[in-house]
């Protein structure tokens, strides 16, 4: 215990409260009152003294505190039967089925501390003894978070059984895949049992000094079901008090960390019947979620009436139900089993994967940032017009689906460059929220309770109402005639009487709501709605630079300006141009610059080298309509949805590297780039929208390079990224004149910005994944001096970035460029324009002009396969006759001359 750090807790703390979305509900119960002071650093003080007096044996639980509040779990229809996943839309629909609960258990700050505490003590050593076919709830190795994600543990949990079955139908083999799971698993265990067992597992390891946290743990589940509202819950699941007292010892409170650990240690003895009983080809349990596979032979032919297997199995499963004395409760109902015989295909186990899928009820969480980019595309095709937008909710049905547009919306609006209320957050808020309370009936709002904070804020932005602005004299927030306040007084009222708790539930978190959002700005209430919508770069007050990856700190100094307009002098005093040559040049981070946490062995270090590289070039129409409104406006439209569209289909096809034209980014959709770059590994390359620097009255042409690169701290890796912004070194003379004969929209002269070339040699080149890559923005690939720059460094690729009409000029120097360095080069331009094109130093044209696409309308990329090994090989030895010759600099080193 002497070694928690107070510190990285407290950020975990923060992390749990921010993606476990029923932890909104604890918010106002934990920060209350309007005193202003540092969320963070309160959470340290309390964190620090409370393990003092752990470890003094001097704490007592607050139990007077404890609660346990109903919480909505499902509708279950008349008919007794469950629609998951998929509904029916209809606005005016109503909820006509019985509705079930959980109780959720609500308890102090100062428990809730010493309950992560033991997670990340005594959770630790019980976790560490679990085999790797057990998935959820297994703790992290991060430092941010106490669990590891649940989006990577469900995907392995799915995927190892799967995985094995597409190996039997590639082989050819057989056998039978069963799932099924527990009903009500928290309710169904035996505390006593688990205590015993987890304090045998203490004294196995001669582990002493974690008793007095340990009791003080089982003193708050017994506090817990001690509550009279979990006394009543309890008897009427089992339809009756003397029921209950026989069936039902004591219970795991729901929302209590503690139990996530205590439930695993509890099924272990049902997953090692299961194991010994059908000695499984693979096993997997999620929770109350269990998967295995059966070897068996199976006829081709077979009939599942004359599959005498299965019902060996239930019987099977039925006896060592029997066996545990009823101790868990299997669900032999929603047992199902899944035949893999010699006639399956891929497909068949395709759709079925997809099927299971289907039945998860796991999409309560905040949908993970691994997630976020890949729902970008779904997400946008709201912004391309209101037939897309209806498409959304009548067409697609899938609850899961619409909650994860629901979170990339209010991600998106919160953790870009904009301003929260800028006009695109404004109407793509307004987009949205008309569309879905015009759609979505009463059953379906309630499934969606765990989103219903985002939607209010979404509205809130759709209004153009800033929460800050609301904080400074807070009201009701009932007051601005929110649509979803009118559906959630619709929703109390269209409810069956026979429904006793969900009033309690509704008026619940209206009460938390008011006083969530009538916080005073600066108090712990209000910061951690901040922490909930921000991303760390942006919480200069609570996240300390010293904790934040490379790109983070860079975004952090992005993050002063007003990035969606014209771009003013900051608040620390700084232009514009000397935070980018300060903080934005390109040299590889070095250790000291990333701490992680702390600053204890830190390494940093590229990507393993490639032979062949994946190049995705995108391909974007024209870029006329956003010079237009730059020229008009003084500042950048937004083009999201195409960059979206490119973002998607690079990942798709694991590119390597993703090209952008000149002016084919506007700089408050950079974190977009950044997202992907870090998540996918890629190496991001473009030019930015022309930037308006309203105090120097210039206006900035940049070539941005975005190159991720991995931190190592002991065992773990980090992903990050270093962002790189250059100034056009040589503007056209065409952007010289356009500036130079205009006026800003204020009225004010503005002129192209000429850097000095000296201020800025040896910037345009970057190793990636074992090779070198020149940047040449447009003009730039006209000057001799720059390519003879470039020339000393031997780039294997060279990439011009282009907004250029002069197609033939180009494609000229391209191909020179190509056979001089003997390098591939590259060419992203406006498929108005020229399109894309790459080349390969090779004799015959079909090798040399490895891709060529212009002309096209739609947004797109290109994609092409670089053999890099073979530029490699030519430079070395001169022999490959189906290139062109070597250049003097190459051939005469070949000869030792």
């Amino acid at each position: 215990m002497e070694s928690i750090n107070a510190g990285i807790l407290a950020i975990k703390i923060l992390n749990e409260l921010k993606y476990n979305k029923r932890m909104f509900y604890n918010w106002p119960i934990w920060f209350r009152g309007d005193k202003e002071e540092n969320i963070r650093e309160l959470l340290v003080s309390e964190i620090s003294n409370i393990k003092n007096e752990l470890l003094k044996g001097t704490l007592n639980p607050k139990l007077e505190e404890i609660e346990a509040i109903p919480m909505y779990k499902k509708v279950k229809d008349n008919s007794g039967s469950q629609s998951h996943n998929v509904i029916t839309f209809s606005s005016s629909k109503k909820i006509t089925g019985k509705i079930e609960f959980n109780y959720f258990i609500q308890l102090s700050l100062q428990d809730f501390i010493v309950s992560v505490i033991w997670v990340e003590t005594v959770g630790k050593i019980v976790d560490n003894g679990f085999d790797s076919d057990i998935y959820a709830n297994r703790l992290s190795v991060s430092q941010s978070s106490f669990f590891k994600p649940y989006f990577d543990a469900y995907s392995e949990f799915r995927d190892s059984n799967f995985d094995k079955m597409r190996q039997w139908i590639n082989n050819k083999e057989t056998g039978i895949y069963i799932q099924t799971d527990l009903s009500r698993c928290y309710y169904n265990v035996s505390v006593q049992n688990i205590k015993e067992r987890l304090l045998n597992e203490l004294r196995k390891h001669s582990i002493s000094g974690l008793e007095f946290i340990t009791e003080y743990i089982f003193s708050i589940i017994e506090k817990y079901n001690n509550l009279k509202e979990v006394r009543e819950f309890l008897a009427t699941l089992n339809n009756s008090e003397e029921k209950n007292q026989e069936s039902i010892d004591r219970v795991l409170p729901i929302g209590f960390l503690p139990s996530n650990i205590l439930s695993n240690l509890y099924l272990l003895e049902l997953d090692q019947k299961i194991k010994e009983e059908f000695y499984p080809v693979n096993y997997s349990r999620y929770v109350d979620d269990i998967v295995f596979l059966i070897k068996t032979d199976i006829s081709e032919n077979y009939l599942s009436s004359e599959l005498p297997e299965v019902e060996r199995i239930k019987s099977k499963l039925s006896l060592i139900k029997n066996s545990l004395k009823n101790s868990v409760e299997l669900n032999e109902e929603k047992t199902l089993f899944f035949i893999v015989n010699k006639q399956n295909d891929i497909n068949y186990l395709n759709k079925f994967e997809k099927e299971t899928q289907q039945l998860s009820s796991d999409n309560y969480r905040l949908i993970d940032p691994n997630e976020y980019d890949k729902e970008f595309e779904n997400a946008y095709k709201l912004t391309q017009g209101l037939t897309k937008l209806s498409d959304l909710f009548t067409i697609v049905r899938d609850k899961k689906y619409i909650s994860r547009t629901i979170s990339t919306i209010f991600n998106y609006i919160f953790w870009n460059l904009k301003e929260d209320i800028d006009g695109d957050n404004v109407r793509l808020s307004k987009k949205f929220i008309d569309y879905f309370y015009s759609f979505v009936d009463d059953e379906f709002l309630l499934n969606l309770f765990d989103y219903w904070y985002q939607l209010i804020v979404i509205e809130l932005v759709s209004k153009k109402l800033l929460l800050s602005e609301h904080s400074k004299s807070p009201i009701s927030i009932k007051k601005y005639k929110l649509k979803f306040w009118n559906r959630f007084q619709l929703l109390k009222e269209n409810v069956n009487e026979e429904n006793d708790y969900l009033n309690v539930f509704l008026s619940n978190f209206e009460k938390k709501v008011e006083k969530i959002f009538s916080c005073k700005i600066n108090t712990p209430l209000y910061q951690i709605q901040e922490y909930f919508r921000y991303p760390r770069y942006k919480l200069e007050n609570i996240i300390d630079e010293t904790s934040l990856f490379y790109f983070e700190k860079q975004l952090r100094k992005l993050v002063q300006f007003k990035c969606s307009q014209s771009l003013s002098i900051s608040s620390k005093n700084e232009d514009f141009l000397t935070i980018i040559k300060k903080n934005f040049c390109n040299n590889f981070p070095a250790a000291q610059d990333i701490k992680v946490f702390d600053n204890a062995d830190t390494k940093i270090e590229g990507y393993e080298s490639k032979d062949r590289i994946v190049l995705s070039q995108s391909n974007f129409e024209t870029y006329s309509k956003r010079e237009k409104y730059f020229l008009s406006n003084s500042k950048n439209k937004s083009n999201i949805t195409d960059i979206v569209i490119t973002l998607n289909e690079s990942d798709r096809n694991n590119a390597d590297v993703l090209l952008y034209p000149e002016q084919g980014i506007p700089i408050q959709e950079i974190y977009s780039l950044v997202r992907f770059s870090k998540k996918t590994k890629t190496l991001v390359i473009g030019g930015m929208d022309f930037i308006y620097l309203k105090e120097k009255e210039k206006v900035l042409n940049l070539t941005f390079i975005i190159r991720p690169f991995k931190v190592l701290k002991g065992e773990k890796e980090y992903k990050d990224v270093e962002i790189i912004l250059l100034p056009k070194i040589y503007p056209s003379p065409i952007e010289y004149e356009t500036f130079h004969n205009s006026r800003a929209y204020s009225g004010d002269n503005w002129e192209i910005y000429i850097p000095n070339p000296d201020e800025w040699k040896n910037q345009h080149i970057i190793e990636f994944k074992g090779s070198y890559h020149a940047i040449l923005n447009c003009y730039e690939a006209t000057s001799i001096d720059l390519k003879y720059e470039i020339s000393k460094e031997e780039p294997e690729i060279v990439h011009l970035i282009t907004n250029n009409k002069d197609i033939k000029y180009y494609y000229q120097i391209a191909e020179s460029l190509s056979r001089d360095l003997m390098a591939v080069s590259t060419i992203t331009n406006y498929s108005k324009f020229g399109g894309v094109e790459v080349f390969s130093p090779y004799k015959e044209e079909y090798k040399r002009q490895i891709s060529l696409h212009k002309g096209a309308k739609n947004t797109h990329v290109d994609i092409c396969d670089i053999d890099l090994e073979a530029i490699k090989h030519k430079r070395l030895n001169n022999l490959d006759s189906t290139m062109k010759q070597n250049p003097p600099k190459h051939y005469y080193r070949n000869l030792g001359k």
